[in-house]
């Protein structure tokens, strides 16, 4: 019975033993990530830090107090990450606004009973011929005119160039988005239904020639002011819309940096902060 229970013993003792010894390998492995990331994000490398971290958490869960300790790193190394961003987000957005402000003498207002918008200075709609236009709110959308081919009542108009062509959705005739009157057909293709036509005009190096389908096609090469006042709607807008996404993306960055300076204060270690109110 004693030999028994003195093998019980011993065996409870080594398990023990290696249990403990387990225990202090994890928490010297876990100690070791975390240090490193200490180490990388004093050396400027906090994206690093934040994986070396994100490690930690999914490695060694057990480890709540390096863990807890992890919290108050991974937000210092957050907020040096989205300073730079936001210092990066500082200068498009200044670039851009520049951009804009150098093409404001280039468009020209045109005030019409149901709405407003924009042409490019020198732009005129050709009988035969097609026209980019802005609305107040950024939306580009593009007119095209069709004279003397009563044949055609096209639906959709092709830019080619290159060997290349971009074109529009097909607009079916209803009388209002959609004429034809005395010879002349008119169709109005709004937003994304031109998207991809104004930007293959705006970046062409080389001549453009439209296409107007429906029963039939009619085609003609636009003329050096028609594809320049096309262009210049085309880049106006493009930039409009990038200030507007560069403006959400500052804004988005500067809450982040907030929420960041936030964990920062909440998480600061309790040693930290009896050394630093004495």
């Amino acid at each position: 019975m004693y030999n028994a229970t003195t093998k019980f013993i011993t065996l409870m003792l080594i398990a023990a033993s290696a249990l403990t010894s387990c225990g202090d390998k994890k928490s010297a492995e876990a100690q070791e990530l975390y240090n490193n990331a200490e180490t990388m994000l004093n050396n400027g490398e906090a994206s690093r830090a934040v994986a070396m971290l994100d490690s930690l958490d999914s490695a060694y869960a057990d480890q709540i107090d390096l863990r807890r300790r992890g919290m108050h790193l991974r937000a210092l190394a957050i907020e040096k990450l989205t300073v730079e961003e936001l210092s990066h987000a500082d200068s498009l957005l200044a670039q851009l606004t520049a951009q804009a402000q150098q093409m404001n003498g280039s468009l020209k207002k045109v005030d019409n009973a149901i709405e407003p918008y924009y042409i490019a200075v020198g732009s005129t709609l050709a009988p035969t011929g097609i026209e980019a236009r802005m609305a107040p709110d950024g939306v580009v959308y593009v007119v095209s005119s069709l004279s003397g081919h009563p044949a055609v009542r096209h639906t959709a108009i092709t830019a080619s160039c290159g060997g290349k062509t971009a074109s529009t959705a097909a607009i079916a005739y209803d009388g209002e988005r959609s004429t034809r009157s005395g010879g002349v057909e008119t169709v109005h293709f709004v937003g994304a239904e031109c998207d991809s036509l104004v930007r293959f005009i705006t970046s062409a190096s080389e001549p453009v020639t439209i296409t107007w389908y429906g029963a039939s096609t009619f085609s003609r090469p636009l003329t050096a002011n028609e594809q320049q006042s096309i262009a210049t709607v085309g880049t106006y807008a493009l930039t409009a819309t990038e200030i507007k996404l560069a403006t959400l993306r500052h804004q988005r960055l500067e809450r982040q940096l907030e929420t960041a300076r936030s964990h920062i204060a909440r998480t600061f270690p309790d040693s930290l902060s009896q050394q630093s109110g004495r």
